[in-house]
């Protein structure tokens, strides 16, 4: 199934002339064991971000049950779609979440995807940038809220300074 979704995706963002592409990736644990969390622009997000990370098993949360071990993660900590300047709070629950499954935390900012999602938009270049990974030896005491706050900060430290 994921196939051909893929193939769906890849044929409407060449028609569409969507570009993507991502920056850091090389930060990503390479076993595939992480959990991506990213502002939310679009309803395209999801698959304008495992198309950035040519990576098309990554599953995101809110799409069912939780995937088998060893495939890498995706979330979106506002809870919804926001395209305000400001983030919404995040939730703690996807970073409880990595600590009980001892998932390195990816912390990644999303620019572009709002105006790829319209379906009469122009041509959109869209970038994810992996602004760091949050390794578990680092948790420490550190709790769901915490870990949402640093990656709040890191997101919109990154968002501002390319505004």
């Amino acid at each position: 199934m994921h196939g051909n979704r893929n193939l769906w995706m890849n044929l409407a963002m060449t028609l569409r002339r969507i570009r993507v592409e991502a920056a850091g990736a090389e930060a990503l644990p390479g076993d595939g064991r992480y959990l991506l969390v990213s502002n939310h622009r679009s309803a395209a997000d999801a698959a304008l971000v495992r198309a950035a990370l040519a990576e098309p098993g990554l599953h995101c949360l809110r799409d069912g049950p939780f995937p088998p071990a060893g495939v890498p993660l995706m979330a979106w900590p506002e809870g919804r779609i926001n395209t305000a300047e400001e983030l919404l709070p995040f939730s703690p629950r996807p970073f409880e979440l990595a600590r009980r499954e001892g998932l390195p935390i990816a912390v990644a900012s999303l620019r572009g995807s709002e105006a790829a999602a319209k379906w009469l938009a122009r041509p959109a270049r869209v970038c994810l940038k992996i602004l760091g990974v949050i390794p578990t030896r680092e948790f420490g005491e550190l709790d769901g809220e915490k870990l949402a706050q640093i990656a709040r900060e890191r997101i919109t430290d990154d968002l501002l300074r390319e505004a």
